[in-house]
Parts: C-alpha cells; sequence; structure tokens
C-alpha cells in the first residue's frame, strides 16, 4: 500500500480539507461525495482492501472514543470528577462547602429545623431507562469511563493495547437480562454516591448542630429504573419476568444491607454488647430473607410456566414459610430492621458507634428494601381498552364530561378487590394485569416503596381516571403515582387542561390529597420527532408552568408536584450539549422553578439516563459522585429573583415557537423528508436493545412507511448517520429571517436563549447538508451510467449499468436533493443568523479540535459511502437467480439497495450454496445410466460476491457506531 494506516488517514484528510475549499469556487462540489468515489474506485480495482478499510475505520472510530471521553470530561466539569474523587485534600469538597452555605443566612447559622427541612426532602432523582442505546460493549464503555476519569491514560501504551483488542460495537446476544443487569451496576454507583452525600450532611451536621443532630435523616435524592417493567411498544415483557427482575433487585439490596451492617460492626469493640446483639438479629433477619428470595426466583423463573408452576411459586411467596426458623419477619417492609437500628442508637453512649449507626439508618431508610423505585409504563390505548367494561362494554368516548363524569361516580361508590396469583395469570388485559402486579409486588416483595404509573401517549383526563378506576379497585391509590406522559403536539396543548379538568372531579382530587403529591412526565423524545426539539422544549417549559399556575389557583400549593423529564443522551433527545449542569436546566428551567417557588409548590424534579449512553454518567463511583453533584448543583444551589429577558418578551417568545414549531411540523410531514429516513431505514446501525426500532418490510414496500413507523431513537440515530440532525437545527434561522437584530439583542442578555442557540450551534457544528447530499449519489442512476465511460473502470460496466437500470425512475435520489435543497435555504439563514449573534460557525469549524473532529466524521462517511457502492456493485455482478419463494432477483437487489443485506442473505444462500453433495456421497444400490451435472458448488462465487458482501455491510455497521461517538450518544 505503501503509506501507513496513520498516513492514509493524513492523506485523506488533507483532500478533504482542500476538497472542501474548492467549494468557495465550485458551490455544487461535494467533498465527501469526491473522496467517497476516489476510496470506491480504489476497492474496486485492488488498490485498497476491506482490510484495510477495516483498520482505517478502527482507527478513527478510537479517535472518536477519546474525543468522546474528553467531552464528556468537559460537560460533567473535570474539577467536578476531581473533586468527586477519594484524595489527601478530600471528597466532594464543594459539596460539604454548599452544605455549610446552607446552614447559614448572612454569615449567622439557620435553626436546626430550617437545616432538617432543606435536606431531609429528595428534591430531585435519577431514573435508568433502557431505550436501545446499547451501541458499543460493556467492555468497551469499560475504557469510554477509564478515559473520563484520566485522560491520561490514552497515551499509555497498555491502554491503546487493551482499545486495540475491542471492535465498536455492541455486545453480543444483548436483551432485557443484560440491560436490566447494567441498570443494576448504574444503580449501584449511584447508591454510593448518595449514600456519600448523606455521609457528608450527618458529619456537617454534627459539626454545627452538636446538641441537635442525632435527629436528622438526611435524604437528597431518589433512584429508580423501569428497566424491565415498561410496556409501551413492547409485548415481549411478561408479568413473571417482572416479578422476577423485582425479587432480584430486593435479594441485591438486601445483600448490600447486610455487609453495610458488618461495617458498622466492625466498629463496636465489645461484640456481647446490646447493640452488637440487635445487629446480629438484624442480620440474621434479612438472610433468611435472602434464601426465601433465592427459592422464590428458582421457582418463577420457569421459563413457560404452566398453572402447576404458578402455583407452586405463588404458594411459596405468599406463605410464611422459608428462610432461618421458618418465618419471613421482613415479607415487603424493612421497619422491623429499622427498628432494631433505632434500639442499637439508644443503646450507644458512644459518639463515634452512633455516627456510625445513624450512618447505617440512613442508609436503610433511603434505599429501602430494593435497590430502586420502579417504574412500570404502559400506554393509553390499553387503558382505554381496559375501561370499556367497567363502562358498560362498547367503545368509550374518551373526550366526553359525560362519561368522564360517570366514571368519577363508579371511582367513589366502588369496592375494594382482592387479587391473587391466580387472577394475575388468568387476566388477558394488558392494562389490568400490570395493576394486578403492582398490587402483587407491593405485597409480597416491597411495600415500603411507591411504585410510579407511568401512561404514555396520554391526550384526555379519562385516560388518567381510568387508571384510578383500576388503583382504586384493588386497594393501590394511596401506593400508586399515576403519571400521565405528555410528549406528542397535543397532549402538550391539552396537558394543562388535563389536568384542570381532573382536579374539578372529587375522586382525583381525594387521591392526589391522599397521596401528598402530584406527578407528570414530560417527554423529549416524540416530541422532538415530530415537532422539532427545540418547540419541544419550549412547549414542555410552557406546559410545566401552567401546570403550577392551575395547581395554586386549585388551592393545593401545599403538596408535591413531581416532574420526570424523559429525554436521553443526545442534542436529538433534549441533552443540551454545553455542560450537564447547563443540560438539567435546559429541561426544567430556573423559570419554572421560580414558578413552583413563588407560589409554595414543592417541586421534585426527576430525570433519564438512557441505556449504554446514559450508564456512563454512572460508570464508576466517582463518576456517580460527579454527575449527581452537578444535579445537586442545578436544583439546589439558587436564591434570589429570577429574570431572563426572553421571558419579558412573550409576544416575540410565542412566535418563535409557533414559527419553528410550523417548520418543523411540515419537514417531518414532507414526502421528501419521510422518502429520505426511509431510503436505507435503520439498516445502516447494529440492533442497539432488545426493544424493537422497525417494523419488517417486504422488497415492495414504499419507504415512506418506514420512516413513519420508526421509533424516536432509530430516527434520530438515522438523521445522525445522514450527517444533518435536522429536528434540532431546522427552522430556526427561517423562523427569525426578519427578526435577527431583535433576537440578538435578547441573546447577549438570556441565558435562555443562549441555551437555546447553543444546542442548535453543536448540532450544526456536527452537520452538513453536503454529507446528506452524498448519500444520495448511490441511487443516483446517473452516476452509475457514467461511472465506467472513458475506460476508467470497464471491469465495472456489466453491474454499473445493472444498477442504474434498477435506479432508473427510483425517486430516492431526487427526494434527497429535493430535502437538501429545502434544508439548505434554512441553513442559509441560520448562517446569517450566527453571524448576527457574533458566533461564526465556519471559523469554530475551520480551526483546532473541532475541525479535526468534522474532517474525521466526514471520512467515516466516505468511507462508508464506497463500501455501500461495494455492496451495491458485489450485488450487480450476482448471476440472475430464478424466482424462488416468491422472490425474483429484482427483488433481492431491491432489498440490497435498502442495505437489507441480512434479509437477501437467506435467498443468496439457498440459490448458491458454498457446498452441496457429490455423486460419491451417496450409497444408492439401484443402477442408473443417466449422469447428473452437479455443477459448481458456487465456493468460488461466495468468497467472491456473497461474503465480501456481508463483511462489506458489517463495516458499515461498525462506521455507524463511530459517527455516533462524535454526536457523543446514539439517537
Amino acid at each position: 500500500m505503501g503509506l501507513t494506516y496513520e498516513g492514509l488517514l493524513n492523506d485523506l484528510g488533507k483532500r478533504l480539507d482542500h476538497y472542501w475549499k474548492r467549494i468557495a469556487n465550485e458551490p455544487q462540489f461535494n467533498p465527501v461525495k469526491q473522496l467517497a468515489f476516489e476510496l470506491s474506485r480504489d476497492l474496486e480495482a485492488g488498490k485498497l482492501s476491506l482490510d484495510d478499510f477495516s483498520s482505517l475505520i478502527k482507527i478513527l472510530s478510537d479517535r472518536a472514543l477519546v474525543s468522546r471521553a474528553d467531552n464528556i470530561r468537559s460537560y460533567i466539569g473535570g474539577e467536578t470528577i476531581e473533586d468527586a474523587k477519594t484524595n489527601p485534600k478530600g471528597e466532594l469538597i464543594r459539596f460539604r462547602s454548599f452544605v455549610h452555605e446552607t446552614a447559614h443566612i448572612d454569615g449567622k447559622l439557620v435553626p436546626f429545623e430550617q437545616f432538617k427541612a432543606e435536606f431531609e426532602r429528595p428534591r430531585f432523582g435519577v431514573v435508568f431507562t433502557a431505550h436501545p442505546t446499547f451501541s458499543i460493549s460493556k467492555d468497551l464503555r469499560a475504557l469510554l469511563i477509564e478515559l473520563i476519569e484520566q485522560p491520561e491514560r490514552a497515551l499509555e501504551p497498555d491502554f491503546k493495547e487493551r482499545l486495540g483488542e475491542l471492535e465498536h460495537r455492541p455486545d453480543v446476544g444483548l436483551d432485557l437480562s443484560l440491560e436490566q443487569s447494567q441498570a443494576q451496576e448504574a444503580l449501584q454507583n449511584a447508591a454510593k454516591a448518595r449514600r456519600a452525600f448523606h455521609k457528608i450532611l450527618l458529619e456537617e451536621a454534627r459539626r454545627l448542630y452538636p446538641g441537635e443532630w442525632m435527629g436528622l435523616l438526611p435524604s437528597v435524592l431518589t433512584l429508580n429504573s423501569w428497566v424491565g417493567y415498561d410496556l409501551d411498544g413492547r409485548t415481549d415483557i411478561r408479568w413473571f419476568d417482572s416479578l422476577c427482575f423485582r425479587l432480584k433487585e430486593k435479594k441485591d439490596q438486601l445483600k448490600y444491607h447486610i455487609q453495610s451492617i458488618k461495617n458498622c460492626q466492625e466498629q463496636i469493640e465489645e461484640k456481647e454488647s446490646e447493640i452488637a446483639q440487635s445487629l446480629n438479629k438484624a442480620v440474621e433477619m434479612i438472610q433468611g430473607e435472602i434464601e426465601a428470595l433465592e427459592e422464590s426466583l428458582i421457582l418463577f423463573a420457569v421459563p413457560d410456566p404452566g398453572p402447576e408452576d404458578i402455583s407452586k411459586a405463588a404458594n411459596f411467596l405468599t406463605s410464611d414459610e422459608g428462610g432461618i426458623g421458618g418465618s419471613r419477619p421482613l415479607r415487603s417492609s424493612l421497619k422491623s430492621i429499622l427498628l432494631l437500628v433505632d434500639k442499637a442508637i439508644e443503646q450507644s453512649n458512644d459518639d463515634a458507634v452512633l455516627f456510625e449507626l445513624l450512618e447505617l439508618k440512613t442508609e436503610l431508610a433511603s434505599a429501602g428494601l430494593t435497590t430502586s423505585h420502579i417504574h412500570i409504563r404502559i400506554n393509553a390505548m390499553q387503558l382505554h381498552n381496559a375501561i370499556r367494561k367497567p363502562l358498560g362494554g362498547g367503545a368509550v368516548d374518551v373526550s366526553s364530561l359525560v362519561t368522564l363524569s360517570k366514571l368519577d361516580e363508579l371511582i367513589l361508590e366502588g369496592e375494594t378487590e382482592t387479587v391473587n396469583f391466580k387472577c394475575l395469570a388468568l387476566e388477558r388485559s394488558t392494562a389490568v394485569r400490570q395493576f394486578i402486579v403492582i398490587a402483587q409486588i407491593l405485597k409480597y416483595i416491597d411495600g415500603d416503596a411507591p411504585i410510579r404509573l407511568l401512561i404514555a401517549e396520554c391526550e384526555h383526563s379519562l385516560t388518567v381516571l381510568s387508571a384510578l378506576y383500576f388503583a382504586k379497585l384493588f386497594g393501590l391509590e394511596d401506593r400508586v403515582d399515576i403519571s400521565p406522559l405528555f410528549e406528542t403536539e397535543r397532549a402538550m396543548e391539552r396537558g394543562a387542561e388535563i389536568i384542570k379538568a381532573l382536579l374539578k372531579l372529587t375522586s382525583y382530587r381525594d387521591y392526589v390529597l391522599k397521596r401528598g403529591r402530584i406527578s407528570i412526565q414530560t417527554g423529549f423524545s416524540d416530541a422532538g420527532r415530530f415537532m422539532g426539539q427545540i418547540p419541544a422544549t419550549l412547549a414542555i417549559e410552557k406546559l410545566q408552568r401552567r401546570i403550577a399556575s392551575i395547581l395554586n389557583n386549585a388551592d393545593l400549593g401545599h403538596i408535591e408536584v413531581l416532574i420526570f423529564n424523559t429525554h436521553g443522551e443526545s442534542m436529538g433527545r433534549g441533552a443540551q450539549p454545553s455542560t450537564l449542569k447547563e443540560r438539567f436546566d435546559y429541561v426544567l428551567t430556573p423559570y419554572v422553578r421560580n414558578a413552583y417557588n413563588e407560589k409554595g409548590l414543592r417541586l421534585h424534579h426527576e430525570v433519564s439516563f438512557q441505556g449504554g449512553d446514559g450508564y456512563v454518567f454512572f460508570g464508576s463511583e466517582v463518576l456517580a459522585k460527579a454527575t449527581l453533584s452537578e444535579f445537586v448543583r442545578s436544583h439546589l444551589i439558587e436564591g434570589g429573583e429570577f429574570s431572563d429577558v426572553l421571558y419579558d418578551n412573550p409576544d416575540f417568545n410565542e412566535d418563535l415557537f409557533e414559527h419553528v414549531k410550523t417548520y418543523q411540523t411540515k419537514l417531518f410531514e414532507n414526502k421528501d423528508y419521510q422518502s429520505t429516513l426511509g431510503a436505507l431505514e435503520t439498516n445502516l446501525l447494529f440492533k442497539t436493545g432488545s426493544r424493537r426500532t422497525k417494523r419488517q418490510f417486504d422488497g415492495r414496500q414504499d419507504n415512506r412507511v418506514a420512516a413513519a413507523k420508526m421509533r424516536a431513537i432509530p430516527h434520530n440515530g438515522v438523521l445522525q448517520q445522514f450527517g444533518f440532525a435536522a429536528n434540532v437545527i431546522s427552522g430556526f434561522g427561517t423562523a427569525l429571517l426578519y427578526d435577527k437584530e431583535q433576537f440578538a439583542r435578547i441573546y447577549q442578555n438570556s441565558a435562555r436563549a443562549r441555551s437555546l442557540v447553543g444546542m442548535i450551534a453543536r448540532a450544526r457544528q456536527l452537520s452538513s447538508v453536503k454529507t446528506l447530499v452524498a448519500y444520495a449519489t448511490i441511487f443516483n442512476d446517473a452516476f452509475w451510467v457514467t461511472r465506467p465511460i472513458e475506460n476508467m473502470e470497464t471491469p465495472l460496466k456489466v453491474p454499473c449499468l445493472l444498477l442504474a437500470g434498477l435506479l432508473r425512475g427510483d425517486e430516492r435520489h431526487d427526494r434527497f436533493m429535493h430535502l437538501a435543497t429545502y434544508l439548505r435555504e434554512d441553513d442559509i439563514y441560520l448562517h446569517d443568523l450566527f453571524k448576527e449573534l457574533g458566533l461564526d460557525e465556519w471559523q469554530s469549524q475551520a480551526d483546532g479540535h473541532e475541525r479535526d473532529e468534522v474532517i474525521e466524521s466526514d471520512m467515516l462517511h466516505a468511507l462508508r459511502l464506497a463500501l455501500i457502492m461495494h455492496i451495491y456493485l458485489l450485488g450487480g455482478r450476482l448471476p440472475i437467480l430464478a424466482a424462488r419463494n416468491d422472490l425474483t432477483h429484482k427483488d433481492i437487489m431491491r432489498m440490497v439497495l435498502a442495505l437489507r443485506i441480512e434479509d437477501a442473505l437467506t435467498p443468496l444462500r439457498e440459490a448458491y450454496p458454498r457446498a452441496k453433495p457429490s455423486s460419491e456421497d451417496y450409497a444408492i444400490h439401484e443402477r442408473a445410466s443417466y449422469m447428473v451435472d452437479e455443477g459448481s458448488d458456487f465456493e468460488e462465487l461466495n468468497d467472491e460476491l456473497i461474503d465480501p458482501m456481508v463483511e462489506s455491510y458489517d463495516l458499515i455497521r461498525l462506521v455507524g457506531v463511530g459517527i455516533g461517538h462524535h454526536f457523543r450518544a446514539y439517537g
């Protein structure tokens, strides 16, 4: 080859840089397309091999991983990460300083009761979800985490060697169990961080309030998970799967508690003291429960349980048998253990022992019986189907006020029903079954932790009231937080009115007063897909503020308001990319928090950390402490009056929102947009989670249907892979075409405006319309028909002409190009706006690390385009096979053109088997004079065409992971 791979990449980078400079004089010139063509020509001529491509992709992906680590370290804050490490200078010094500052006003110590009120009520929480964002293996993620903590490791030979051994791909066999185990590891680190915060609070309380500190039971955050409990959009999680997850989570938590108690016991010198006896009794009780849990797990883990299996498992779980002494003293509450610890505290007169006991009590009380609170998620349609029977059967008018009033009466007059595992096994309604699951978990596994019921696609008050009906039916209304998800455009427009209508109903108001809280969920996922990320963000903020006013007007200012913001790690799902603190402020702004504070509403804010990308932030105890430190900082370190000039211009704000929303809504409905997203479906990407991301399509499927059926994460992922994050970037420039100067004045003095623009600017820095256009090339019949002219690539004449014929009349190329021109116009306006704001985006791409990153991302796109061309040319050389299984050669080529390689493989392998039996393999006694022509065994065809297609396709998806690193998250 002549050059080393590093040298070749350097050469490719110089070529790209030169090509970008050509655009000034050749506006239609496309650098990515040109480099892709040159790489394709070298590959087809044998100057480069697939092994060479593999090495180049690996180097670029490794570099992207290192860049991702640097960015995440900066995102969290290098100082924050160092502060979270155990070192001679101390640990979490900034949090300790904050606690000290909170305890003083104007230099004077606040009363102890005020200090308690500040730190005994959780104000925020994290939720671990498992959407399909596991794009890299657990081992590679461990290296990423290591780099974030210790960036200098990137230069060390042993680290480079370990990185060199790992590919950029998901784990093999990625299923729900693997996702759940990884969520539990993240939860363990989060729990350790929480314990560190609590210890500091106890230490500072002891120092500041020496006579009262023993009365403090700190609780600064909640830990939650829906992994294994989310039934929205999936049917593969059975009720006994969820039950097994909960049993295992309880067992793991109790094992952790035993270790905590033993650590405390080590501080007690007199092993036979009454304190020691109390702790020994606690260990004995917990150990007995663990033994019973292990037996229950065996009984419930039968792969496909029948009535006998379920009966045996249920009878054991619901009985008092099992464990030491044949009893189950813990059952579903940790209260008996806490009583033993309280008894030990009363018996202690040693300050050091007392501190250890109080720390233990804090840990037990905050953690509870299981590793986290759980969110069980269903969707509105499942509830609508379930409520039909109680309302008399037939269709239900979900918008009817009469029906709403009738259901209110049914709840008030209804009797409570009891349930058992037979009910659970026989119930056919998904929604009702989930309520029975909740009832059994609360009765027999963990009754201390409330359970959140999330309702996806909630657009009507009746949906929420239906959930309350079943909660009341099974006696769960005081233990379940019913939380509607407002995510669709309609839901966000009507969300406040939904809550207002519910609060007028006696049954719902009684429920809220009984719980002492109201729960809502706002989502940046589908909202960011359908109406664009910026309009979604502004709509969510508006909804959150309106709900505060409604609660205040309803004379409910004394309750707690729990707002759960589901977003993801990517900017396409609301992850503001500047800093972690700014991300927390982005999804629940200081303006919103101030609105709740002014009305005396107690606010509890939860955010999600999604799958493999999100678990990075809790990949170690250090990162968990650093991440949660930033969460604390964004929610507790506030004071004084809030002001932001963006909110002082409500008419301008509303106009901006409407204009960008209109643009994004039209974009999503645009046939060119839909066709572009559906052109290759999600086939540029590995499967990145256990939840399905798309439907199956036959070879004749309209690719616009594919785009419409994509879920939010793969939708965002496809935009990333085409190199233009349209649902973040587009529409803003057009919306401000005639208001640039006014917005510039607001921007200079508005943190909120700068946060919105920062989101767009980072997405724009990683995006290029030119890259999107480069992908149009593969569907251009003119490209294929002209490629062999002038005898430049004569051996490719036949496949090129075949491809040209197949693509003649194919709409995808034109759709790509029409979309590109549409986006380009808005992009020009955005460029003008950035100039007005003093943000020279081109300069930010021209120099330094950012420019290197853009160039390397372009190289990945060019390499992948060359690989796609290679697959198409290989397919074009396949022999014409006879129709079989209703599939023609043209159908198979359609699949190849859509990169449905795995679908195309089966008929190809059947038609062209690598080997088949020969005449010598048959021991037939009957004689025959006719000699069958055994023909070829197609080994050569497999070696030269089919296997390279498979190898090339694998490399294409590896590129997808590398590009994901540049965006710092998948989808």
